[in-house]
């Protein structure tokens, strides 16, 4: 695994969700729990995979598709462009080297453990780790809540786990009604539409949240008073 990063230029925790994802096959031989043998072949279909996730944002499963023969409808292609545009040109430019990021406060071990839990997944660029966009920004999210005195304590790292799956869940859900509403209607309006339905979304999620916290709360107390 640690030749196949080298050779490709990502970094294996990198390699190993495309292989739990199914765009790479397992090792061809595996001599024990920490020894396998991979293909040579992989290294150019890693760097393709990576390049288009670069390149273009498209997601995992389209990559998938693309690499194995089959293709997405050209609606669903128009709005993965669409989407993968307005990510990009909505999301910071900044970046920042991993020892940049450790001398502004943030601790090693934070840093590998989102890469390992593909949390936060740098880039490599001349054999550096690289972290940017809204990559960056979690990392610096989080490094200033811990600076304005929210600990680990308070808010472990864990944490951002349940955070990213339950927003999953809901980004699932936005996009199947996008598909199935908005996308058969939007024809050249499609990327501005995109964008307008982005910027709804992510100030649907902060208001919604900013009026459950109290009747959360208060159902938390009378649950924990009833008991």
């Amino acid at each position: 695994m640690s030749e196949l990063s080298r050779r490709s230029g990502v970094p294996a925790p990198t390699i190993k969700h495309y292989i739990r994802e199914g765009l790479l096959p397992e090792p061809a031989v595996r001599t024990s729990p920490n020894m396998a043998y991979y293909d040579a072949g992989l290294v150019n279909r890693i760097k393709t995979i990576k390049e288009l996730q670069r390149s273009r944002f498209l997601p995992l499963k389209v990559i998938k598709d693309i690499l194995d023969g089959a293709s997405a409808g050209p609606d669903d292609e128009n709005a993965v462009n669409a989407i993968a545009k307005v990510l990009k040109d909505t999301s910071p430019t900044v970046s920042m080297r991993r020892e940049q990021l450790i001398e502004s406060g943030v601790p090693a071990d934070d840093l590998d453990w989102y890469k390992a839990e593909g949390i936060a997944v740098p880039e490599e660029v001349d054999g550096e780790e690289v972290y940017k966009g809204d990559d960056l920004s979690l990392i610096q999210t989080v490094n200033r809540a811990r600076a304005a005195g929210i600990t680990e304590e308070i808010l472990p790292r864990e944490t951002l786990k349940p955070y990213r799956d339950m927003v999953s869940q809901l980004t699932r859900f936005e996009v199947a009604m996008f598909r199935k509403d908005v996308l058969p209607i939007a024809d050249q309006d499609l990327e501005r539409i995109v964008e307008e339905s982005i910027s709804i979304g992510e100030r649907l999620i902060v208001l919604f949240r900013r009026k459950s916290l109290i009747p959360q709360l208060t159902a938390l107390l009378d649950d924990e008073s009833a008991s």
